[in-house]
């Protein structure tokens, strides 16, 4: 391609026969064939036209989309190549130098360009030596008025719009554009050029890097060059509706997106120095485009291949077990079955849209670079608009902008299991499961549910089979019966017998059976079984793990006496609750989820399209476990002094066993090596890797094994650190009484309005203003966990029943269900009393 700057003259142009001009299905509005046509402001809008039904498609053969063309001879020899805006497969002649995609229209030269000589250097088209006109600042007080008013002269900014078109024209003076030398300030200056006489007087530079993105060059050196400038324009991040130049943008994603590696490590390091400010716009640029394309695709039919017989074929309603009837209607006509289904509406079909593919790539970019912990720009003008209250745990775990900033409600609306299935099944090009940041924690646990329901749903199936052929009666769930005297022992045997006989049995429903008790287990005993058992094998007094008394979190005992199979019995448990979507009250610190979900095993199925989560430990996860002991290690790499003559440090690691110290060394002759300015930072990285990694490594391996025993689907691979560690622990925000009561539902009331109960808003009103942790003990006594679930209060729905007249008796709760019955007490002191009772003393389950 031939792209000469715009000081160059204009003898110095050689076009080939197809003119860079037809390249795209719109015209020029200032090319030398319409000097002399009338010009309207249409002609400056740019189009998304090319994902419609279009009225003409070139011909894939043909390098020119004239239809005057040259068809291809018979005898010539085609070749095949990705195009570099959609990465689609097309074939051309193997003697042509360009060809044109016949997915998203660009044209792509084969040939690498080289500027001519007088482009070398920075090009910049001419400037008029006529001075510029000065306008008065109090001229601008009538802008917002003119901006209104009908333009009389639509023609006015001629001479601007073709000296915008001129200077983008030519790739070279892209490429020596928007350098770093000086930064630009902002400008009150001219303040008439406004509004929409500013869109109408700029938009032909638009339109121009369209040409361009239609037409990208193939450099060498600066082939990339141009898109971050044109990506970060002001005039694209404009709030002019959803699809606001969407034309440039796909063409601009497409070029980011199939970029060759060691371009997407400069964009990502390049990314990683952005302010908060203007990260997050771009984020919010690329994450609107992902909108915009759903919202296209939302209500289109799945692509199907014709199916012109379907009257021929008979149509059933089930594969088996058809009567006479059944088959008369179905050989008559459609059956009923099939056309219910087809008035229900299709899922929404993305995977063959390649730009909603690009992107996700770019995006995937943008995420990377938003995990590099390296030095970034203050935020200035754009980082000071964007503020929101999830930033400072951003900045504490090293990222630009929260991970909810990546997140795409629209997706909730889409059917995430046919992604994720299809995903699965690599039976597509695109899924939104291979770019997992999109996905909010609703949708990942959405999906996570339903996969261990269908994990479930075939264990019991083999189970039913099972039992038919061997004529043995199989359980089709996992049914554990335990003392509550003898919980932890009870627990553990039982766990590990189904372990050791068959570790596909794990996978089934969990039942709990309390011996001597009369409960059914509908939800309620499971997630009693799991709170009282955490509460053992953390206690500590068992010495499995130990707690640190400033943050309150507990960790892996190295010194512990307990057989490593205890740890993987643990981890089984973890494993357990998160199969069944049961929150567990542990205090683990953040860093131990990184950790677990970084060593997660390699599995041969779907993986995402992010990097594998890595994990080293740092000082950063020692202050989250033990805050004085990082405090005290920054510090001496903070001293200023003579670290040997002051701190007399060795290479030794202080560790407390049961209230005697040990000093271990942390590498060969630890103990004879002192800690020097030169190598405090070696002894500090191996102080924390020990402490953190090597000392528990006889625990933490067992552990490990034992959760992926359970969890090891494809699911959990979607699933940050972050997001795992609510998904176990829960949220333990303050509770959000008032959002309780919104979503909560009443039974067995016969008022109308049973809210407005005088018993009923008693009960709120206690509730709300008690003290946070009575609030908690009455939460567990209804649900029973004191944790709201990961989606936050509004999806934990409390049902308020009534059980009659005034009583003496006491509530009930049914954990099964999150229902709470109520008598109609006649005092709002007698319902404080009788509930409060049972709150502190039940214990067990019955039938009723």
């Amino acid at each position: 391609m031939v792209a000469n700057p715009a000081t160059s003259p204009p003898h110095h142009f050689q076009r080939r026969g197809h003119s860079r001009s037809i390249s795209h299905p719109f015209p020029s509005p200032f090319s030398s064939r319409r000097r002399n046509k009338s010009i309207s402001k249409h002609d400056f809008l740019d189009s998304d036209d090319d994902d419609d039904e279009v009225t003409y498609l070139p011909d894939p053969l043909s390098s020119s989309p004239r239809k005057g063309a040259p068809r291809l001879s018979p005898g010539e020899e085609l070749t095949t190549g990705k195009c570099m805006t959609c990465n689609c497969s097309v074939r051309w002649p193997r003697n042509l130098k360009v060809f044109r995609c016949t997915e998203c229209l660009t044209v792509n030269d084969m040939e690498p360009h080289r500027g001519s000589p007088e482009s070398s250097g920075h090009a910049h088209p001419g400037k008029d030596d006529k001075p510029l006109p000065t306008i008065p600042r109090k001229a601008g007080r009538s802008c917002d008025q003119a901006a209104r008013d009908k333009p009389s002269r639509p023609y006015i900014f001629r001479a601007v719009e073709e000296y915008i078109i001129t200077s983008f024209k030519g790739c070279d003076c892209l490429n020596s554009s928007f350098t770093t030398v000086q930064h630009a300030l902002p400008s009150t200056m001219n303040p008439l050029i406004y509004s929409s006489s500013q869109h109408v007087a700029l938009h032909p530079g638009a339109t121009s890097a369209a040409r361009s993105d239609r037409r990208p060059s193939n450099t060498k050196d600066t082939g990339h060059k141009p898109v971050p400038p044109d990506i970060k324009s002001p005039s694209r991040h404009r709030s002019g509706g959803p699809g606001h130049h969407s034309g440039i943008v796909k063409r601009i994603l497409g070029l980011l997106a199939n970029l060759p590696n060691d371009c997407h490590h400069y964009l990502v390091s390049w990314f990683s120095r952005f302010s908060a400010g203007q990260f997050e716009k771009l984020v919010d640029f690329v994450g609107s485009f992902v909108t915009y394309r759903l919202t296209r695709q939302h209500g289109r039919k799945r692509s199907e291949s014709a199916q012109h017989d379907d009257d021929l074929i008979p149509s059933f309603s089930s594969a088996a077990g058809n009567t006479p009837a059944e088959l008369h209607a179905a050989i008559n006509g459609r059956s009923t079955s099939k056309q219910a289904t087809e008035k229900r509406d299709q899922p929404v079909v993305y995977s063959d849209d390649w730009q909603l593919r690009a992107a996700a790539r770019v995006m995937s970019l943008l995420f990377t670079a938003n995990n590099a912990n390296v030095a970034r720009k203050p935020d200035g003008i754009l980082g000071q608009e964007a503020g929101s209250a999830a930033k400072p745990q951003g900045y504490r775990r090293g990222q630009i902008v929260p991970v909810s900033a990546f997140y795409n409600t629209l997706l909730d609306y889409s059917d995430l299991v046919a992604d994720f299935e299809a995903w699965e099944s690599k039976s597509t090009k695109f899924s939104f499961c291979q770019y997992p940041f999109f996905l909010n924690i609703w949708a990942k646990i959405h999906i996570l549910e339903h996969d261990a329901r269908r994990q479930m749903e075939v264990k019991a199936r083999e189970a039913f089979f099972n039992s038919i052929l061997s004529r043995k009666a199989i359980s089709q769930y996992l049914l554990l019966r335990v003392r509550r005297d003898c919980l932890v022992d009870d627990s553990l045997r039982s766990v590990s017998e189904v372990v050791g006989s068959s570790q596909e049995e794990i996978k089934k429903g969990l039942r709990i059976e309390f011996v001597g008790e009369e409960g059914v287990d509908a939800g309620g005993l499971r997630k009693e079984w799991f709170l009282l058992l955490v509460r053992e094998i953390f206690d500590p007094h068992h010495g499995l793990f130990i707690y640190d008394e400033d943050s309150q979190f507990c960790y892996f005992n190295p010194y512990c006496f307990e057989s490593s199979e205890q740890f993987f019995l643990v981890g089984v448990l973890l494993g357990l609750a998160i199969y069944n979507s049961t929150i567990l009250d542990i205090n683990l610190p953040p860093f131990a989820f990184k950790k677990l979900l970084a060593a997660a095993p390699q599995t041969t199925g779907p993986q995402p399209a992010t990097t594998r989560s890595t994990y080293k430990c740092n000082l950063d996860d020692l202050a989250e476990y033990r805050p004085p002991l990082a405090k005290g290690l920054q510090a001496l790499l903070d001293f200023e002094g003579d670290v040997a003559e002051t701190f007399c440090y060795d290479f030794v690691a202080q560790m407390d066993r049961y209230g005697e110290v040990v000093a271990v060394p942390l590498c060969t002759g630890g103990d004879k090596r002192p800690v020097t300015n030169a190598n405090r930072r070696e002894f500090v990285d191996l102080y924390v890797h020990y402490l953190l990694d090597t000392a528990v490594t006889r625990q933490f391996e067992p552990f490990k094994r034992g959760f992926f025993t359970v969890c090891g689907g494809n699911a959990l691979s979607l699933f940050r650190p972050e997001e795992i560690e609510l998904l176990v622990r829960g949220s333990d925000e303050p509770l959000d009484v008032a959002s309780l009561r919104a979503v909560a539902t009443y039974d067995n009331w016969s008022d109308p309005r049973p809210e407005m109960v005088p018993v009923v808003q008693w009960f709120w009103d206690f509730f709300e203003h008690t003290q946070p942790q009575a609030q908690r003990k009455i939460l567990s006594f209804i649900t029973g966990s004191d944790r709201i679930p990961a989606m936050g209060a509004t999806s934990l729905i409390i049902r308020v029943a009534c059980l009659g007249d005034d009583s003496s008796r006491f509530p009930t709760a049914r954990t099964c269900f999150n229902m709470l019955g109520l008598y109609r007490y006649t005092t709002r002191e007698q319902l404080e009393q009788r509930l409060w009772g049972a709150v502190l003393n039940s214990e067990g389950f019955g039938l009723k």
